[in-house]
This record gives structure tokens, C-alpha cells and sequence, in this order.
């Protein structure tokens, strides 16, 4: 390998990830001791007593018997260090003098984010000294009863009065150091520090500080870098209360969570992790030692919160909220929005009452005030005692509880049925059996009626409202007034003639001739995506659809599907019309969609669709018969033809081709081989044959030895050799030689052999 040699990102991650040993990975951070073949250690994920951390150097893998965490060398240092996928291949790939070639890391884009964290790292040190500067703020702190330690762990700091004391700053600061920004109003600008002034101002053009006589409160990301800051106004001259900085290129505040760099440490050792409101209440809740205490900040919780949340190791989740009216139903909303990913995912979610009227910034500095200067703070694993966490609501009975306790009456007949209308909606959306069950039998004991009667409502409502009598998948509040809500046009504004959504899309559905079946919506969505990859034109026809009836899409691995396709054409983003649409979508070359698909669902880390995708493309097989493969006019062979045989062998191994390319990518050996033998099982299953026996493979047979064979070559030769075609024909079960070619038929509906012709 040459020094600086370009190459692309997933050739890099291959070469990256070869590179680095397990046992080195891990010994620079775990003291490792042999133990026969393996090693052991302290777990640095939780608070290991006794060496329950093993690293098998023979399978390049590490794994914890304690808390459960495992992976390769890569996961260790994305899990350790708090970096993304992406960032730890970036990171490696420099140190190796491996450049990449990929637009995410072009070095124009690279240098302005550098340049966006060190002007919020100036601007965080200029805030910090003023704050020490100026008794007014030094006055707030002491009624906030925050001491000097705290408000430098923190960061906090002051803005004065005035339009330009921070530009003045940045710039003499730039000025006077080495190698400064080239421009510092537009930096500003990015960064969401400085607003620009209109042009026909009376003060002229130029840029003004967009923060002004407010507390400074610095945001941090995971990786303790500033990123973004909320103001706090010093009078009531000066509103809003709350300033939030906007997003920008490094802050997305749906992805970030106030305190997170301080609180990542007592979330991994103690697997629980506390979501509040507003800074002051984690300010004060660290103080208290409850540091694994985080914020939402005025912002919704969101997917990419809990991801961040998951990959820190948290499993149980506490929501403490303001204890008045609105803090409950912000409670209600937080909930709503995570439901359904708490059941998919397996987070414990519980919620922390506290008493009306008090916030937890008022809860914590009242248990201050009680508590002697010199007492010592609790360790994490105590500090939930401090707001009585074994007493925490698990979230559904809180939901159930304000929903049956807005029913007045509930002990006439009629408040009886109020009550169980008003339930019966949520009880639906239980993705879990068990857990539906025991709720519901939790609900009816709460109203006063029998559990069998309230079952059998709850199967009324699923058949009249969600198509389905059996179990259902959960479905979110804001899916539920999707579905059952009038169907309006977004392109003539007129009323559509059925009923709902729900009706609307099952049409559309029949229509595309993907499934007849309205009551499959949920359930059988994805199949309907699978359209999407068979060829040219029900591509056009399916994505065209749904982007023109603005379809809502209730499966999430459609959804991300879709939305990747949506992030590969961004021109659909502002196409309304028919022309518009068609437009361009006919300008996506399909010519490596798969391969560009698997590559961004990489990117942003969505790795169970790199599986879906491998399966859903075994379940196209059959169709590939007759439709071909991402081909833009279906195969017109007449079957039983030894050109139509040559053809279906074609699709098969370029079927293969796709499926070896993609299974490579998956990271684990194990996830690997799982998701192989799924894909044979399936296979078996639509042929009536027994899953990775060749001899009974025939024609149609693919067995999980021939495609992991198939991924090896893929990862052997890609880019440099042809792979080797195999043939799975019932009279020969060999692989063909190398030289050997599968041909198209010639004009006369014979295929010739490369030495007959």
C-alpha cells in the first residue's frame, strides 16, 4: 500500500478493519490476562468485580458474560472512544496513510467543521471569562445556588449587552493567532453565533451577535466538543426566556442530549440514564450526584436520542418531568413518540413523578439545602434513591392511568364505557402479547369490568380500525390519526370519495397489483417495496405512486427504504406533480442501486437493513424469471427453452453476485452466517426442499456453502478479477472453469459455448 493511496470508503473499512488485532485493540484500554486460548479482564463497560470480560483472538471478537457486550475491534473502539462507524474508518485510514475517496470526508467540508468547533470552543472560553467579570451574573448564579466548580464544569458563561462583543473577540482573536479562519463573519455566520443584517438595515450590512445579555450555557457533544449554545435572558427586556442556537452543519438538535459528556460515564456503569426538561434541572441534578441526568432541551425525544442513548449501554430509561399539568403531558408526548422502538428494542421506560408544582431543578437544590456541606455525593448506582426510583411508574400504567382518570364517572355504566373507549386505542397499539395481556387485564380490574368483555372490544376496535382481528404490530398515535383521518388530495385539494387513508392506500395497493389484501397494510408494506428493486418500470410505478399520494409508510423497514431511496433522488423532495415526479425518478440510474442502498444504510448506521435487503432479494428470485433482475424490459424467453434455462441461470448468479456482495459487508462472521441460513430456509420453503443440501437443490437450489463461496470471491476479487460463475444446473453441480462464460441465446434461441463459436 502506498502512502495516501485513494480509495473507496468500503475498500478502506475492509482494509482498516484487517489491519487491527483484537487483543492490541483492547489491551491499550483492558489489562489482559491468558486464560488458555483467550484472554480476560475487567469489563470496561460496567463495573466488573471479577474478570468476566473474554477476548477470542482467534475469532477477532470480544465479549462480556456479565453485562452482555460484545463485538470486534471496530465495535471496542466505536464504543470506547464514542465514535461513529464512519468516523473510527476515517481516524484508522489516516493513521495507515489510506486516503479515502468519499464525498462525505472531502477535505473543503472538513475544514469548515473544524473551523465551526474551534470558533464555538472561542466563543465558549470568551463567555466563561465575562461570566467572571460581570456581577450580574455572578449574582444569578448565587440565587441558582450554583458554586464556582459547578458553573466551570459546565462551561457556563455570560453574554453582555452589546451588538458586537463576540465578533470583536473572534476577530482580534483570529488576527493575532496562526493560520486563522479566512473568513470570520461567514464562520460566525455558519455557526449560528451572528445574524446577518438585511441589506436596506440603517445600520448598515454586516453581522451582529446573535446571543445579547444572556446566561451562556454551552452544549457538548459525546465527544466533549461545543457545538451549539442555549442563552438564558437576564431581564424581561430581553425576550425569549430561552435563546437556542440554530442548526448548523455540527448541531442537529434532534441528535444531541444536554450533558451527555458528563453523563456517558455513570450511564455505561450503571445501564440507566434520567431525561429531563431544561438545563438547570440537570445542572442541579448533577450536583445532587445523580450524574447520569440528561435533557431534551426543548426539543421533542427523539429516535436518534435513544440510539445514542443505546449505544452508551443504556437499558432502563427514567422520564422526570415537571410535576405540574404541562410537564405530565410532555411526559405523554415523549412517550408517544418512543413507544413503539421502547417495545422493539427492549428499553425498560419508567417515569418519575414529582410533586405538583415542583420541577426537578427546585426537587434537587431543596435536597441540597437538607443535606450537610460535607456530606459525600452518592455513587450512580445510589444516587436514584435521591428521587425514589424504585417507585417509578412503569410508562404505560401512567399513560392508562391519565387517560382513565380524564373519564369522570367511571363507576356509572356509562363512565364505564367512556373508559374503556378511551384505553382501548393504546391497549392496540401493545406490541407484546403478553404485555397486551396483562395490561389488559390491569385496565378491566381498574374499571370494574370482566377482562373477557374488554377482549372482546379490543377485537372489535382492531377489525373496524386496523383491518385485523389477530395481533398487531404496534402502531404510534400519530400512525392511528393517519390511518383513520379523510383522505384529502395534495395536489386538487378535493376530498377523495373513500373513507380514510386507510382505504386509499389499500386501493392503490390493488392497483399496483401488489397485494389484494387491505387488511395486510402493515404487515405486507415492505413486500410492496420489494417492487421498487424488480425493474425500471414498476419502479417508476411504485415510487411514483407513493411519492404523489404522499402515502404514509407504517413498516419501518419500508420506510427506510424509501427514505433512502428519497436520499439517493433528492430532486423528489420538491417534484408536486406528476411530470415532476416522473422526472426525476427516470433520472436514478438503477444501475447499482443496490449496491448504492447498502452503502448509505452503512453510512447511517441502519445495519438491519443490509440483511433485509440480502432476503428480500432471495424472495425476488422467483420473480426475476420473468421480470429480470434491476433490468429495464422484462426476459420475454419462452420457457423451457435451453436459452430460457442459460437465461434463469443468468439471473441466478448475478442474483448471487448481488447477495455475496452485500452479505460482505455485514460485520459479524456469526450475523453473517444467520442471515445466510435465513436466506436459505426461505429459499427452501418456496421450492419444497431441504435448506443447504445440494443434492436436492436442482435448478432453483441456493445453499448457504455456495453463497458464502460466492461472498469470498467477491471479497477476493472485487475490482480485479471476473468472479467465477457457478453452475447450478441439475446435470453438472461443479463450479465452471474459469474461462468458462454464461452466454445470452443467440438470434435462433440457441446459446453457444465460447469455443463453439
Amino acid at each position: 500500500m502506498t502512502p495516501m493511496q485513494r480509495l473507496p470508503f468500503q475498500e478502506a473499512a475492509l482494509l482498516v478493519k484487517q489491519s487491527l488485532d483484537i487483543v492490541d485493540v483492547v489491551g491499550q484500554t483492558v489489562m489482559l490476562k491468558k486464560a488458555g486460548r483467550n484472554y480476560k479482564g475487567l469489563c470496561p463497560f460496567h463495573n466488573d468485580k471479577k474478570p468476566s470480560f473474554n477476548v477470542n483472538p482467534a475469532k477477532q471478537i470480544y465479549k462480556c458474560f456479565s453485562c452482555g457486550e460484545g463485538g470486534d475491534a471496530l465495535a471496542f473502539i466505536m464504543k470506547t472512544q464514542r465514535k461513529t462507524y464512519g468516523e473510527v474508518i476515517m481516524e484508522l485510514a489516516a493513521e495507515q496513510g489510506i486516503e479515502v475517496a468519499d464525498k462525505r470526508h472531502d477535505p473543503q467540508k472538513k475544514a469548515l467543521l473544524d473551523q465551526l468547533y474551534d470558533v464555538h470552543r472561542y466563543a465558549q472560553t470568551f463567555y466563561a471569562q465575562q461570566a467572571q467579570q460581570h456581577d450580574e451574573a455572578q449574582a444569578y448564579f448565587r440565587r441558582r445556588h450554583i458554586p464556582p466548580e459547578w458553573q466551570q464544569r459546565f462551561g457556563l458563561g455570560f453574554a453582555p449587552p452589546g451588538w458586537d462583543n463576540l465578533i470583536k473577540h473572534i476577530h482580534q482573536h483570529y488576527t493575532q493567532g496562526d493560520g486563522g479562519l479566512q473568513h470570520p463573519d461567514d464562520v460566525l455566520e455558519k455557526a449560528a453565533l451572528a445574524n446577518r443584517r438585511d441589506a436596506d438595515n440603517p445600520h448598515g450590512g454586516g453581522i451582529y451577535d446573535r446571543f445579547r445579555h444572556r446566561l451562556m450555557i454551552p452544549i457538548v457533544d459525546e465527544r466533549n466538543r461545543v457545538i451549539a449554545f442555549g442563552g438564558r435572558s437576564m431581564g424581561d427586556d430581553n425576550p425569549p426566556k430561552y435563546l437556542n442556537s440554530a442548526e448548523s452543519p455540527i448541531y442537529h438538535k434532534s441528535r444531541v442530549l444536554y450533558g451527555i459528556n458528563l453523563a456517558a460515564e455513570a450511564i455505561r456503569q450503571t445501564g440507566t440514564v434520567v431525561l429531563m426538561e431544561g438545563y438547570f434541572d440537570v445542572i442541579s441534578a448533577h450536583m445532587a450526584g445523580l450524574t447520569q441526568a440528561v435533557g431534551v432541551c426543548g426539543t421533542a425525544l427523539t429516535m436518534d436520542h435513544l440510539k445514542l442513548l443505546n449505544r452508551l449501554g443504556a437499558q432502563t430509561l427514567y422520564l422526570c418531568f415537571d410535576g405540574d399539568q404541562a410537564g405530565q403531558q410532555a411526559i405523554l408526548r415523549a412517550i408517544e413518540q418512543i413507544e413503539s422502538v421502547v417495545w422493539d428494542q427492549g428499553f425498560k421506560l419508567k417515569v418519575i413523578t414529582l410533586p405538583k408544582g415542583c420541577d426537578p431543578d427546585d426537587f434537587f437544590q431543596a435536597k441540597l439545602a437538607a443535606t450537610p456541606e460535607d456530606t459525600p455525593l452518592p455513587v450512580p448506582e445510589n444516587a436514584l434513591a435521591l428521587l425514589d426510583a424504585d417507585r417509578a411508574q412503569d410508562f404505560m400504567a401512567f399513560k392508562l392511568t391519565l387517560y382513565l382518570d380524564e373519564v369522570p364517572d367511571r363507576h356509572t355504566p356509562q363512565g364505564r364505557i367512556d373508559a374503556v373507549r378511551r384505553i382501548t386505542p393504546t391497549l392496540a397499539r401493545i406490541a407484546q402479547p403478553v404485555a397486551q395481556q396483562e395490561y389488559l387485564a390491569w385496565c378491566a380490574q381498574k374499571i370494574g369490568v370482566d377482562s373477557e368483555t374488554l377482549k372482546l372490544e379490543l377485537k372489535r376496535y382492531k377489525r373496524n380500525n386496523l383491518g385485523n382481528s389477530g395481533p398487531s404490530e404496534a402502531i404510534s398515535p400519530m400512525q392511528e390519526r393517519y390511518l383513520n383521518r379523510p383522505y384529502t388530495s395534495t395536489r386538487s385539494g378535493s376530498v377523495s370519495p373513500y373513507r380514510s387513508r386507510f382505504d386509499e392506500v389499500s386501493r392503490l395497493r390493488a392497483q399496483l397489483a401488489v397485494t389484494s389484501e387491505a387488511d395486510a397494510l402493515i404487515k405486507k408494506e415492505d413486500e410492496l417495496m420489494s417492487w421498487l428493486l424488480m425493474n425500471k418500470e414498476s419502479f417508476m410505478t411504485v415510487a411514483g405512486a407513493i411519492c404523489l399520494n404522499k402515502v404514509g409508510l407504517l413498516s419501518d423497514k419500508a420506510a427506510s427504504l424509501f427514505r433512502a431511496i428519497q436520499a439517493l433522488c433528492p430532486a423528489l423532495a420538491d417534484a408536486e406533480t406528476d411530470t415532476q415526479v416522473h422526472a426525476a425518478l427516470g433520472a436514478l440510474d438503477l444501475d447499482g442501486l443496490v449496491d448504492r442502498l447498502q452503502t448509505y444504510f452503512h453510512q447511517h448506521d441502519e445495519s438491519p437493513m443490509i440483511a433485509y435487503l440480502a432476503g428480500r432479494l432471495m424472495q425476488l428470485d422467483t420473480l426475476a424469471h420473468q421480470h429480470g433482475l434491476w433490468s429495464d424490459e422484462p426476459s420475454q424467453q419462452p420457457d423451457g427453452s435451453v436459452a430460457n434455462h442459460l437465461q434463469n441461470t443468468h439471473h441466478r448468479v448475478k442474483l448471487m453476485r448481488t447477495i455475496g456482495d452485500i452479505v460482505e459487508r455485514i460485520a459479524s462472521d456469526q450475523q453473517r452466517q444467520h442471515c445466510l441460513s435465513l436466506v436459505s430456509q426461505s429459499k427452501a420453503q418456496q421450492s419444497g426442499m431441504t435448506p443447504g443440501n445440494p443434492a436436492q437443490a436442482g435448478d432453483d437450489g441456493l445453499d448457504v456453502q455456495l453463497m458464502l463461496r460466492e461472498a469470498l470471491c467477491q471479497k477476493q476479487a472485487r475490482g480485479k478479477t471476473p468472479i467465477q460463475t457457478l453452475n447450478r444446473s441439475p446435470q453438472t453441480q461443479h463450479a465452471l472453469p474459469p474461462s468458462a462464460e454464461i452466454n445470452h441465446p443467440t438470434g435462433d434461441g440457441e446459446a453457444q459455448h465460447p469455443q463453439q463459436a
